[in-house]
């Protein structure tokens, strides 16, 4: 940043000249009458420079930032897709189990159905045996 600064310039009809502080050139600046006014616009313009300034590093900070925070939100997409996959790995395998399970509960309903009403006791067995191992290999 380069300041402004402001004098009267007497080789310009006694004008005030405004003019950044590393310019030296003849037509550089601005020329003013009064030196209150080149005063108040020497002060406007080096406060606005500093506030541009500071909002360039603020925005430096922030895009920084910015570029941390999509990087952050990245890896929490794969996370939360890892945790989707694992999800839906899970409630496959429920499911899986809860079918084993009303298969495993049909296998015993048909074997108490055979107790119950059987009146021939070794064929009844059998048959409870037959049910069960249908059961167990997954034929039911």
């Amino acid at each position: 940043m380069s300041e402004w600064e402001t004098f009267c310039d007497i080789s310009y009809y006694d004008l005030w000249r405004v003019r950044r502080k590393d310019e030296r050139g003849f037509n550089d600046g601005y020329h003013l009458r009064h030196g209150e006014e080149a005063k108040a616009l020497v002060e406007l313009l080096n406060r606005l420079e500093r506030e541009r300034d500071e909002a360039r590093a603020e925005l430096s900070l922030t895009s920084g930032t910015i570029s941390d925070l999509l990087k952050k939100s990245e890896r929490l997409e794969k996370q939360i897709e890892g945790l989707n996959n694992f999800a839906n790995e899970r409630f496959d395998e429920i499911q899986r189990v809860r079918r084993e399970r009303d298969e495993a509960l049909e296998a015993l309903m048909k074997i108490e159905d055979v107790f119950v009403d059987g009146e021939d006791t070794y064929e009844g067995w059998r048959a409870m045996g037959n049910i069960a191992r249908a059961a167990l290999e997954g034929k039911v």
